[in-house]
C-alpha cells in the first residue's frame, strides 16, 4: 500500500520566503512527486507533523 506525505521543498524557496508543498509516495521503489500548487511561508508550515498550520485569511496561494 502507498503512503502519501507531504513535503515542503527547500531547495527551491521564492523571492517572498514562500516554498512549494508536493506529496510525495513510492510505487514499485520509484518516488513520484506532485507539486500542489501550494506554497508557504516557513512559520506557516509545521515541519514535525508536516502539516500547514492555521493561518489568517490573507494567505497567498
Amino acid at each position: 500500500m502507498a503512503k502519501v506525505t507531504v513535503r515542503r521543498r527547500t531547495d527551491n524557496v521564492r523571492a517572498d520566503g514562500r516554498a512549494p508543498l508536493y506529496a510525495v509516495l513510492y510505487i514499485d521503489k520509484n518516488k513520484i512527486r506532485i507539486p500542489l500548487d501550494i506554497a508557504v511561508a516557513d512559520n506557516e508550515w509545521d515541519a514535525w507533523k508536516r502539516r500547514v498550520r492555521l493561518t489568517p485569511s490573507g494567505t497567498r496561494d
